[in-house]
């Protein structure tokens, strides 16, 4: 019998984990992403927001990668999160995810700015003033 029971616990355990709808979803940011600081702006804005496995933004490729489960959230809550910062994005891909997608280590600690540190744009813009 607890074998029985062992066995229907382990099989809705494995049902529960391949059920997520964990996605990655790439957006374009307007206005583009200059520099550094605007990158590190939006992955802290980004990083409590339920679902969210991983962030990478890029000013390099004007994209903001983010692999979401969405079962816990949706793309508009993303979308209205960078509007709180000043960013209109839309979505230019949206494909479920891989293993790959997933990450390896858990999310970084924000580093904190220091004390009279410029808080403005490196490529002379005011992206990072907000």
């Amino acid at each position: 019998m607890k074998r029985i029971l062992f066995i229907a616990v382990l099989a809705l355990a494995s049902m529960s984990a391949i059920a997520k709808d964990i996605h990655t979803i790439v957006l374009t940011p307007n206005p583009g992403l200059r520099c550094h600081n605007c990158e590190a702006k939006v992955t802290e804005q980004l990083r409590y927001v339920k679902g969210v496995k991983r962030i990478a933004a890029s000013a390099e490729t004007q994209t903001i990668t983010v692999t979401i489960d969405l079962d816990k959230s949706g793309v508009q809550v993303l979308l209205d999160n960078l509007k709180k910062i000043g960013y209109d994005a839309t979505v230019a891909s949206d494909t479920p995810a891989t293993r790959a997608d997933m990450p390896v280590q858990p999310k970084p600690k924000a580093q904190k700015m220091k004390k009279g540190a410029a808080t403005t744009c490196t490529e002379g813009g005011s992206c990072c003033e907000k």
